[in-house]
């Protein structure tokens, strides 16, 4: 689950596993594409990946 738009890779220096995964898994992204990765957007992204989860531990 990406932070910011699908075509956004962030940090810039995981391009490499943007890549492996994009070959073989799956890239998510609820944010519209070219949107900046922003602290105010991991809430979200933190929402689909629990509910994507068989389990959550909150710390």
């Amino acid at each position: 689950m990406l932070a910011g738009g699908i075509d956004v890779i962030y940090p810039p220096e995981h391009d490499r596993l943007y890549a492996a995964i994009a070959e073989s898994g799956a890239l998510v992204a609820e944010i519209p594409p070219g949107t900046e990765p922003h602290g105010r957007l991991f809430p979200r992204r933190n929402r689909v990946i629990s509910g994507l989860s068989l389990g959550t531990v909150v710390v």
